[in-house]
Order: C-alpha cells, then sequence, then structure tokens
C-alpha cells in the first residue's frame, strides 16, 4: 500500500508512506482488497499528524516500478479457454483474482452459454467455520 502525493499523473505523484501487505494463498481479489484497505486507513491515520504539519517526506517514485492496468486489460482474462492448457496455478490464480462479489469474474462458455466460476479458499483449521469468520 503507497500514500503518495497526487500529481498530473495516475498514481505517479511522490510517496509519503509505503506498507508491504501479505499476499496468503486463500486470498482472492476480494479478500486482498479488504486487505489492502485496512491498511490503508492505518497509514493514513499513522500519517495524518505530519501531513497537517506539513512534515511528511517525500519519496520519488520511480515511473519504471510501477504498474498500470485498464479495465480492458484486466476483462481479457475473464474467459478462460477449456481446450487452453493452463497450469494448476495459473488457473488458479486467475479464478481467485477474478473472484470478488458482486462483479461476475471469470467464466467459461459452455453450449452457448457463460458460466462464472468463484473460487472459496479455506486453510485446513478454517474448514469447520461458519461463512463469516473467513474474513482475512
Amino acid at each position: 500500500v503507497t500514500l503518495h502525493y497526487i500529481d498530473k499523473g495516475v498514481d505517479t505523484g511522490d510517496i509519503i508512506i509505503q506498507r508491504m501487505v501479505a499476499i496468503e494463498p486463500v486470498d482472492t481479489s476480494e479478500t486482498l482488497y479488504r486487505k489492502l484497505e485496512q491498511t490503508c486507513v492505518e497509514l493514513f491515520k499513522a500519517t495524518w499528524p505530519l501531513m497537517r504539519s506539513g512534515q511528511v517526506p517525500r519519496l520519488f517514485q520511480s515511473q519504471e516500478e510501477g504498474t498500470y492496468h485498464a479495465t480492458a486489460d484486466v476483462n481479457q482474462i475473464d474467459a478462460i479457454d477449456l481446450d487452453k492448457k493452463y497450469t494448476a496455478r495459473d488457473l488458479i490464480n486467475t479464478i481467485r483474482a477474478r473472484t470478488f462479489k458482486p462483479y461476475p469474474g471469470a467464466y467459461f462458455n459452455h453450449q452457448g452459454r457463460k458460466v462464472f466460476l468463484r473460487l472459496q479458499l479455506l486453510y485446513e483449521d478454517q474448514l469447520n467455520e461458519e461463512p463469516n469468520e473467513t474474513v482475512h
């Protein structure tokens, strides 16, 4: 997660503060988004006093290190070709990356209809928990 100054680019301003967030094998895009959201709130609260006093640091953000993806780029991975060979890791990662309600996510075509896929990923010790208890 990065808090940064706003400039004329897309997420290209100087960095105020950054924190790494662990991606676990049970994360979907939705659970990861919630982790990032929570971390962003924590960073903002911790940094707000410095922002108000004008003593916030400015660290140059290298444009070569960042990434940017348009919606059209992301939508290209929604369609799963049932005749294509995928590694299990790539297929699972595609489906979990597209699992975020209310968005439809990854799908394959069957007899002219789209069949959508959503993953629920659990650690072994979470198997008997209620669904609301698996938030990360």
